[in-house]
């Protein structure tokens, strides 16, 4: 568990930061397990490093785009853009979701995981 400063105020340097000193090493026996904004802060970091031979990963909640039209995230996602075909040639990888989540919408986690071609389990 990685925990990231002032989560109330999500910021992209400092989250980035802390992943970096966290995770100094990563090859392919390295598993990554994410949720919600920590998907993308996940995807961000990996395509920030170019590390696409990982192990795997599994992403619950994730989303890659903005939750809303007035979201406070809508900053913090914008930053953390990611070219998602760039997680297309990662072999094991999985995204959960929940049909009901009050805070992100299951149409943008199914979405997620079409575009990074990952099987889904609701």
């Amino acid at each position: 568990l990685i925990p990231f400063p002032d989560s109330e105020h999500p910021d992209i340097d400092a989250w980035q930061k802390v992943l970096d000193e966290q995770i100094p090493n990563v090859n392919e026996n390295t598993y990554f397990v994410a949720h919600s904004l920590g998907v993308i802060t996940l995807l961000h970091f990996l395509q920030r490093h170019d590390y696409q031979h990982i192990g795997g990963m599994i992403l619950v909640s994730g989303f890659s785009g903005p939750l809303s039209d007035i979201s406070p995230l809508d900053a913090y996602i914008a930053k953390s853009k990611v070219d998602t075909n760039y997680f297309k040639d990662i072999k094991k990888k999985l995204v959960y979701l929940s049909d009901n989540d009050d805070l992100v919408p299951p149409k943008l986690t199914v979405q997620l995981a079409k575009d990074i071609d990952a099987p889904y389990v609701i």
